[in-house]
Formats: C-alpha cells, sequence, structure tokens
C-alpha cells in the first residue's frame, strides 16, 4: 500500500525503541493463523519478516513454528527484538539482519515460502521491493502485507485528544466517522502498484475489525511510537506524552480501540 511516499524516515523508529516496544501492539497468533487458513497454507516454514520492529509480529509467527529471517533496518529496534526473542535466536529459530530489505541478496538465502510485513511495507521501495520479493520467494511464495488502522471508540475522547494533537503532532489527528473510508483509496492504490510492479500479483485482500482494551500508558506510548515523532525534542515528547493522559487519564482504567487491520496477498507474476 503507497501509504508513505516519503521513505527517508525509515530508520528514525531507532530512536523511538521504548516507545515502539511499550506502545505497539502484538499480532495474535490467532491473526496468522486465520491468515493462512484463507490462504490455504501454513505458517511452518521458512519465513522472511520485513520491518520486524521489536517482534510484534515475529512472535506469532515464532508460536505458528515458523523458522524466521527477519530484517530490521533501525540498530536499537533489532538490538529490542534480539533481546525480547533471545532464546529463538540461541536456537537458531531466528535470524535478525539488520539492514535495509532493499540491500538483501537472494543468493544468500535458500527461497522463502512466505513474506511477511505487518504496519511495514509502505517504507519498502516499491521500485526495488516487489521485485527483490519476487527473487527471494519459492515458487508458490507468498508476499503477505499487513496494515493496522486503530481509533479510539469514545468519538468525544478523540475530539480532546486531537485538539491535544492539533497543537502537539497534528499527525496524529484521527477522525472516527472517516477513519476507514480516507484509508481505502490508498488500499486500492497499493493493489495498483503491486501489479503495476510487474512482479507480483494480488491474489486477495480483506479487511477485519475488532475490540481492545489498553491501558492509557499504554495509548500514550503507541502515540510515542509513530516516525513523526522521533522529530520532537525529548522535551516535546514529554509534554505531548503528558497532556495525552492528563486528557485521557483521569478517572479511566483504560481506553477502548477499535482497530480495522487490512492484509493483501500477492505471489510472484511469472510462476
Amino acid at each position: 500500500m503507497r501509504a508513505n511516499t516519503d521513505r527517508t524516515a525509515a530508520l528514525d523508529f531507532g530512536e523511538l525503541a521504548d516507545h515502539y516496544d511499550a506502545g505497539r501492539i502484538a499480532q495474535t497468533p490467532q491473526y496468522v493463523s486465520r491468515t493462512v487458513a484463507r490462504l490455504g497454507t501454513s505458517a511452518s516454514g521458512r519465513l522472511l519478516e520485513v520491518g520486524a520492529g521489536t517482534g510484534q509480529l515475529t512472535g506469532a509467527l515464532l508460536a505458528a513454528g515458523s523458522d524466521v529471517v527477519a530484517v530490521e533496518p533501525a540498530q536499537r529496534l533489532a538490538e529490542r527484538l534480539e533481546q525480547n526473542y533471545r532464546s529463538y535466536g540461541a536456537s537458531g529459530q531466528l535470524r535478525i539482519c539488520t539492514q535495509l530489505f532493499e540491500t538483501l541478496q537472494p543468493a544468500d538465502f535458500e527461497p522463502f515460502e512466505q513474506i511477511w510485513s505487518s504496519d511495514a511495507w509502505h517504507w519498502i521501495d516499491p521500485a526495488a521491493g516487489y521485485r527483490l520479493a519476487a527473487e527471494l520467494l519459492a515458487p508458490g511464495g507468498l508476499l503477505i502485507c499487513s496494515w493496522r488502522y486503530p481509533v479510539l471508540t469514545d468519538v468525544d475522547l478523540q475530539a480532546r485528544l486531537n485538539a491535544v494533537y492539533s497543537r502537539l503532532s497534528p499527525d496524529l489527528i484521527r477522525d472516527p466517522e472517516a477513519h476507514v473510508a480516507e484509508l481505502e483509496p490508498l488500499q486500492e492504490q497499493g493493489r495498483r502498484e503491486v501489479s503495476e510492479s510487474g512482479h507480483m500479483t494480488t491474489i486477495d485482500h480483506w479487511t477485519e475489525e475488532h475490540l481492545m482494551d489498553i491501558s492509557v500508558e499504554s495509548y500514550a506510548e503507541l502515540q510515542l511510537s509513530f516516525a513523526q515523532i522521533a522529530a520532537l525534542s525529548t522535551g516535546q515528547r514529554g509534554q505531548l506524552a503528558e497532556s495525552i493522559l492528563d486528557v485521557a487519564g483521569p478517572g479511566r482504567v483504560g481506553v477502548s480501540l477499535a482497530i480495522w487491520q487490512y492484509t493483501v496477498a500477492s505471489r510472484p507474476a511469472d510462476r
């Protein structure tokens, strides 16, 4: 999905490793099992994960029995990923490559049965990414990319937080009434991008919705985990966190999120 045409900030997540690890929501083993069931495959083979972060999808893939090569170019995120799944690294089930996906050399790897990416493929240069994915996949292999869009179910709270974001970080503003509809053109554009690459063909795409309750503190950490936050000073980040807690915290144990998850699966066009 062409959700981001400015990829210069892809490595900035390293500045946000603590927020990222504390705030980003983990994918569940159930999501992985539902996805492979829909696609008529399994997740128990050799997989490549692109943009692994600190392990939000990695853990679910490992739990499914996958042998995972996880690509994470931000050094501090990769270090946290290694810490979080040290036992899998020691057993050889997890290998971490701290480099840009576009710099991988297919000759260095046996073909992968699947390539997975969660909330990260938009950081990949499409001019190189789809070609490389096709070269890295085994015959019949799949590229499975997903994105999650969380928005507060409490419309009044979202409006009050939007007032905070308008002053401190406008990119965090969300409209609960139009959030998903605004994303549909980007998703369609992304599917065209796959086809126009000449290297991959979309075979399925779908959207799931679920509700999740998280603590106010976790919500604040989630908001501080996005790439644009890296441009803020430490003091500005602290002010943003305090303002979120001031607005969302009093009298609340937690907040409820509606999470829309969009998944698109493609395979090499010439196989």
